[in-house]
């Protein structure tokens, strides 16, 4: 969360009761609150697994959509609003937003290398800030717990990107892989089928 702060170095009641002589006090004003990180939501948990599975089979014999599979990585949330704004799902500047900070500028080094990783890194960063977007990334490590398997390899994963700029309007799966492919991130493999008989 972004925020705007005056302070006021003024002597209190409490202060002049107290017999105190003047001393600043640095008491934050909170003038302007910006909205950084956006939250998928996880799952559907309102209706059973047969109702969902009725309504994808209706759906799918009317010609009203598709299904779309995808992996599942078992990791710690982190979010990147570009910079150094990486929050993870209740807080920011912790053990999981400082490693998927590193994660990410590693997988950055091995993508463009020695001499150019940092400024296709700041490139990303600044698009990513100029744009109003947050991306989502699955943060798969053997340091943090473990959700699964152990991996052989710490990894992260884009599954998310937000616009903030349009109402938190999440990406489909089609701009999600041409901006992950613009910048070079990690991103899931996923199979459209369009019918019963292409699956």
């Amino acid at each position: 969360m972004y925020h705007d702060s005056k302070c006021d170095d003024s002597l209190t009641a409490t202060d002049a009761a107290m017999g105190s002589r003047k001393r600043s006090r640095r008491t934050p004003n909170i003038t302007k609150i910006q909205l950084e990180a956006v939250f998928h939501p996880k799952f559907e948990n309102e209706k059973s697994d047969t109702q969902i599975r009725q309504q994808m089979l209706a759906n799918d014999t009317a010609k009203q959509g598709y299904l779309e599979v995808s992996l599942k990585h078992s990791g710690s949330l982190v979010l990147w609003s570009g910079g150094q704004r990486f929050y993870s799902k209740n807080s920011t500047n912790n053990a999981f937003t400082m490693v998927g900070e590193i994660i990410l500028m590693q997988h950055f080094a091995r993508c463009y290398g020695i001499d150019k990783w940092r400024s296709e890194y700041d490139r990303c960063s600044e698009y990513l800030h100029q744009n109003k977007l947050t991306c989502s990334f699955e943060l798969v490590t053997s340091m943090l717990g473990q959700h699964g398997d152990v991996p052989i390899r710490d990894y992260l994963i884009l599954i998310a990107v937000a616009d903030r700029a349009d109402s938190g309007r999440f990406y489909s799966t089609n701009e999600l892989v041409a901006f992950a492919h613009q910048y070079r991130l990690p991103h899931n493999d996923v199979w459209i089928f369009a019918s019963k008989q292409a699956s």
